[in-house]
């Protein structure tokens, strides 16, 4: 609760003309990352962000070889972090790297077109190709960029419904995701591979249809489909602060 205190007081602070309360909040969630420890610090706001790597020579380790520790990182820097401790290795076997990532897209940013009229241009592509209408291609380009192509050729090949608690979505759409995501859980996909539950767009309704169309993509049977609904909606409420 002193964190949900902190951002409030934060947010008015930044933006004075933004009144934000506790009612309003739709999701909540927290994360934990290492922090390096300077010696210095007397709180973790006097902690560096920056990631970097301890290295134990082998005089410390009785190995032939040192031993690099990676400590702190994130999503935004774990490329950049990758190549520096690569460099580090390959220096020490006396080689050097022969592939960057810097210019290398990401899943639906590979092809991704630049200015608007690219992009229309590709949905119109789209459309043609897979005969489907660009009320559904142009959510799914949103959500995924590049790789609603695939999904849309997946759409394509099955019969499809938009969902009744969740018009934005369609079936084929979360069958796909069950497929090729990896899925093994409901809350894989209202917590990890959608932006559902952090958006505030779910209901309990929602949680027990996307149950029956996870059942059928997983062979789960009713009770199964039950247990798996009730299990997220106590990670919702346990974890989150979403109750209905």
């Amino acid at each position: 609760e002193e964190e949900v205190d902190y951002f409030i007081e934060m947010i008015s602070r930044v933006f004075p003309s933004i009144k934000l309360t506790r009612e309003q909040i739709v999701f909540r969630f927290t994360g934990v990352r290492p922090l390096a420890n300077s010696g210095s610090g007397k709180t973790t706001g006097q902690y560096s962000r920056d990631h970097h790597i301890e290295v134990l020579s082998g005089d410390w380790t009785n190995l032939s070889f040192p031993v690099y520790s990676l400590v702190g990182g994130k999503w935004t820097s774990f490329r950049a972090f990758s190549e520096q401790v690569t460099d580090k290795v390959l220096a020490f076997l006396g080689k050097s790297r022969q592939k960057y990532t810097t210019d290398l897209p990401i899943g639906g940013g590979r092809g991704y077109p630049r200015s608007e009229e690219d992009r229309k241009k590709h949905l119109e592509s789209l459309a043609a190709w897979t005969g489907l209408d660009q009320t559904v291609l142009r959510p799914l380009f949103e959500r995924y960029g590049t790789r609603a192509e695939a999904i849309a050729n997946f759409i394509k090949r099955g019969t499809d419904e938009v969902l009744k608690s969740l018009p934005g979505y369609t079936r084929r759409e979360i069958q796909f995701l069950v497929q090729y995501e990896k899925v093994r859980h409901l809350d894989d996909i209202v917590l990890r591979r959608t932006m559902l539950a952090m958006l505030g767009k779910l209901t309990k309704e929602s949680i027990f249809e996307l149950a029956d169309i996870l059942g059928e993509s997983l062979g789960w049977d009713g009770v199964q489909r039950t247990a798996e609904a009730e299990r997220t909606l106590r990670l919702l409420d346990d974890r989150h602060g979403v109750g209905f």
